[in-house]
């Protein structure tokens, strides 16, 4: 391994002899920047980060080419020689410059051009190294001194004339560089380099905690100097005991990047190593004891004891001068606080009292208990303590007796494994069922309250605003008597927990199996309001340093806040502290598309893609990047276009869309750790899935064409059906119309006027009686009558049959008919065009006409019957017209004479067509009007549509 680097999205770059390779935390992957059939070296030189998420990678020290913050555009500017490229390093301006067999050149308009080493003011011999300073000003190292080309500038000035190799940027902005084998200041110069997001390998370099790291000089292996800033030494120097800790043995280091999260990479010559920043600082006891007992006290000393069995279990204090013995030999199971501040100890022997630096008996332990380990040993008040001793229940304790006490209650089942007091003479103590119970202090103590945890056994108890409880299951807190289990965004990292404390931020610690657990007090009230569902959180386990999970058994708890604000944590394989306010905040992981396919093959991550109709299936890999914490990375994706809301999904992983619709398609991801928020979504080039023919708009347009128009053809066969049986209903009644008129004019209505002529005839022969001669007028008058309205009927019948008479025709016949016979005369006036007005409404008219001149003929003895048909745009208005003697006045108000009905039929025939029928005599004058309302094709159209609308 001869090169690394972490970008600005988190990524670890590591160039390789057989290439480069990228490291999300997890795994890592292969990827190739050079074209097929390139002949140069593959060997990985130099690895160089930009600001915008790019990289430049050397091979071979011969080929320069950069990728793109999208992983996937790859460009080789020409320009630069075909050997010797040893670094590249961009400003603040985003000048891109290299350097070449000591020569610099910088990038304009995608090709390399050396610097003039006049025109720029660079020094003759040999540029050996570069760096930013805050300003974004490139600072260059030679054998001549150091130089300073500021932003947009084109010309150099120097710094310092001593001989220059190597900048080293500390934590706190301040620059030295190696001269003549010594670390020197480089004055009015700062850099924030060691803790920016991006970062390339070096030899040596300051983390962010300020050690120094190195891999020159005489160091053996992987160095670090942890003087810093007290001391300043050459790498070149020999490491002492002192300075430098020398890390494992000789591994064959190359090549080391400190990263902006404090961890430390190391390139060896086979693989790659990571060295993490402890967060923890272990207590080194002399003996290699176990089951510590811990009880910090009010002056800022804490008292340590331990229950190692095989080992000799010594007593100590720790306090401003270090950690000093008082005791040996003093296993301890149970310890506490008088309110006096001296401190009691339990075990498998008598109870003890720590006054100061001197031990003395507080208790003698009854026989019948023999060696049973106390559980709880836990000061009521100044004479008294519960006591809790393993398979005998509880006791009230004091200088001369042990009094057996009995909760009082079902529930408290077998004996308390932890207590805490809760003030005001209280005392919660919890069982091996889950059972909480707040004991009394008076002279007859009992239980007063009884709680039902869903913890398991009871492993820690914190009282408090809520009352707080831990234990084999998890951990919860009560509000009255409802118990609420509190769940983090990580599972089972709660369990087995013998340890609860809240420090001054209001933060919860939890010491369990998994370590260290820490829910800051903004997520703890956001949880116990039911605002989240999840707390965010973060851990302190072994990687950090810790010396294993918290330990199960007594002494109870594992976890203490000691005066000075720091965490004693009692872990299975040693006593460590934490102090909370020196944890460093760390960068959340970042969400990052690997790849995305189809059927069809690999789609691009660069541009937009598209799947084909018959290859609508979308695979896409995708992980979070994580160099901190990378097994507690959470992602949730989508796919836009399809997906209503978010999948929650592991830390890396594939996800297949299948039988996709037609339309355009975006994954998105996002990151997050156990601590913060969502990352920013990475979301993906389009995919746009092509639809098939049947689903194209053209393809639906024609089937809605196809449709219509099979419908408008089906529609129009079942109107020609209809309209074929109608009009053969219609011919049948017209035929029959018309077999009926000439029935009736062939046969019945020639015999009627045979009748009428024969009764007629009577009337005028002599041998007729004279009193029946007036009778046979009448009766051949009335048989002519009928013979008329009959014959005006046939006329009516055969002009809507099959002879289709216009309206006019077959008045004009029916007045002919009338005046044939008749001393009066018929006369038909036609204004406007004669226009077909449709069977119903010339049946009407003909109807109404008919009826009106039957009368004037027959009942009026008229000189002149005049119709006239007046055609309007909207209208027809048929006037009848005779100059007989009139309507009476007394018919003409009632309607109709007596025992005929037919000025009562006209009136009913034109109100069911919408028609008006007005009606005005006086002798020598009658006049009858209709006037029928005629709607035109577009006014019948234009009603319809507002009808529908």
């Amino acid at each position: 391994m001869q090169a690394l680097a972490v970008d600005t999205t988190g990524w670890l770059w590591l160039g390789t002899s057989g290439g480069l390779y990228r490291f999300d935390g997890r795994s890592f992957s292969a990827h190739e920047l050079l074209p097929p059939g390139y002949r140069g070296s593959r060997l990985v030189s130099s690895l160089i980060p930009d600001a915008s998420g790019g990289l430049w990678v050397v091979y071979g020290r011969e080929s320069a080419r950069h990728l793109e913050a999208d992983g996937n555009t790859i460009t080789a500017p020409p320009g630069l020689p075909d050997a010797g490229i040893e670094w590249i390093v961009i400003d603040g301006t985003g000048r891109t410059f290299a350097a070449a067999n000591g020569k610099l050149y910088v990038l304009t308009n995608g090709r390399w051009t050396m610097c003039d080493n006049r025109r720029w003011g660079l020094p003759g011999d040999r540029i050996r190294y570069a760096i930013l300073d805050d300003e974004g000003s490139l600072v260059l190292a030679s054998e001549s001194g150091s130089y300073r080309l500021r932003r947009n500038a084109t010309r150099v000035e120097q710094i310092t004339a001593q001989p220059t190799g190597r900048f080293y940027p500390t934590p706190d902005g301040r620059v030295y560089y190696s001269s003549q084998g010594n670390l020197q200041l480089l004055s009015d110069v700062r850099s924030s380099e060691p803790a920016r997001r991006f970062q390339a390998g070096k030899l040596a370099a300051f983390d962010v905690r300020g050690h120094f790291w190195t891999l020159l000089g005489k160091c053996p292996t992987v160095c670090v100097f942890t003087g810093y800033p007290k001391t300043v030494v050459s790498p070149d120097a020999t490491p002492n005991a002192t300075d430098f800790l020398a890390l494992g043995q000789d591994i064959g280091a190359t090549i080391l990047l400190a990263d902006a999260e404090g961890n430390t990479w190391v390139g060896t010559k086979s693989g790659l190593v990571r060295f993490q920043p402890s967060e923890v600082e272990a207590v080194p006891l002399s003996t290699a004891t176990y089951y510590f007992a811990v009880m910090p006290q009010r002056d800022g000393t804490v008292v340590v004891a331990s229950d190692s069995h095989a080992v000799d279990d010594v007593l100590y204090r720790q306090g401003a001068t270090g950690l000093v013995a008082l005791a040996p030999n003093l296993a301890t199971t149970a310890i506490g606080e008088f309110p006096d501040g001296t401190v009691v100890l339990g075990g498998h022997r008598d109870i003890v009292r720590l006054s100061g630096a001197d031990l003395s008996t507080f208790s003698r332990r009854p026989q019948g208990l023999g060696d049973e380990p106390l559980q709880v040993a836990l000061p009521l008040d100044a004479r008294r303590l519960w006591v809790s001793v393993r398979d005998h229940g509880l006791f009230l304790v004091d200088e001369n007796h042990w009094r057996p006490i009995s909760p009082g209650t079902p529930l408290a089942k077998g004996w308390p494994l932890v207590a805490a007091a809760a003030g005001q003479g209280r005392t919660w103590m919890g069982y091996a069922n889950g059972a909480l119970v707040d004991m009394s202090s008076d002279a007859q103590p009992r239980a007063t309250e009884v709680l039902m945890s869903e913890v398991g056994a009871v492993g820690a108890i914190l009282p408090g605003e809520r009352l707080f409880v831990g234990g084999e299951l998890g951990v919860g807190w009560f509000e009255g008597t409802v118990f609420h289990a509190l769940k983090l965004r990580q599972a089972n990292l709660l369990s087995g927990v013998t340890g609860l404390v809240r420090t001054a931020d209001g933060a919860l610690w939890a010491s369990g199996r998994a370590g260290v657990v820490r829910v800051g007090a903004a997520e703890l009230a956001a949880v116990m309001s039911g605002k989240a569902d999840e707390a965010a959180f973060r851990i302190i386990e072994a990687s950090a340093g810790l010396p294993g999970g918290a330990q199960q058994t007594r002494p109870l708890p594992t976890l203490h806040l000691d005066a000075n604000g720091l965490l004693w944590v009692a872990a299975t394989s040693g006593l460590a502290k934490i102090n909370p306010l020196a944890l460093r905040s760390h960068q959340g992981p970042h969400a990052a598309i690997t790849g995305m396919s189809s059927p069809a093959g690999a789609l691009p991550l660069s541009r937009e893609s598209t799947l084909s109709a018959d290859n609508r299936a979308l695979d896409v890999a995708f992980t979070g990047v994580s160099l901190r914490d990378p097994d507690r990375v959470q992602l949730r994706y989508r796919l836009r276009g399809t997906d209503d809301g978010w999948h929650v999904g592991s830390v890396n992983g594939t996800v297949k869309y299948e039988a996709l619709g037609p339309g355009d398609y975006q994954f998105e991801v996002q990151a997050r750790g156990p601590e913060g928020d969502w990352s920013a979504s990475v979301v993906s080039p389009k995919v746009r899935a092509l639809p098939a023919f049947t689903e194209t708009f053209l393809f639906v347009a024609l089937l809605s064409i196809i449709s219509a128009v099979a419908f408008y053809g089906a529609h129009r066969w079942r109107l020609h059906v209809v309209e074929r049986r109608q009009l053969d209903r219609l011919r049948a009644q017209f035929e029959e119309r018309d077999r009926i008129a000439r029935e009736l004019h062939d046969s019945m209505l020639q015999g009627m006027l045979g009748v009428a002529l024969r009764v007629g005839a009577w009337k005028t022969n002599p041998r007729a009686p004279d009193d029946l001669k007036s009778s046979f007028g009448t009766v051949a008058d009335q048989i002519l009558g009928l013979v008329l309205e009959a014959r005006a009927r046939v006329i009516t019948l055969r002009s809507l049959g099959a002879a289709g008479l216009p309206l006019s025709e077959a008045i004009r016949l029916i007045g002919q008919d009338h005046a044939e016979g008749s001393p009066a005369d018929f006369l038909l006036e036609v204004v406007g065009d004669d226009r077909p007005l449709g069977d119903n409404l010339s049946q009407l008219v003909l109807d109404v006409v008919r009826e009106a001149v039957h009368n004037a003929f027959v009942h009026a003895s008229p000189h002149v019957v005049h119709v006239t048909l007046t055609y309007a745009s909207e209208s027809l208005t048929a006037t009848i017209v005779d100059d007989g003697c009139g309507i009476p006045a007394q018919v003409l108000e009632e309607g109709r004479r007596p025992g005929h009905w037919g000025m009562i039929t006209m009136q009913e025939r034109a109100a069911s067509a919408g028609a008006h029928l007005t009606m005005h005599s006086e002798p020598g004058r009658t006049v009858i009007e209709l006037r029928v309302p005629l709607v035109s094709k577009s006014r019948r159209w234009r009603d319809s549509r507002r009808r529908r609308r």
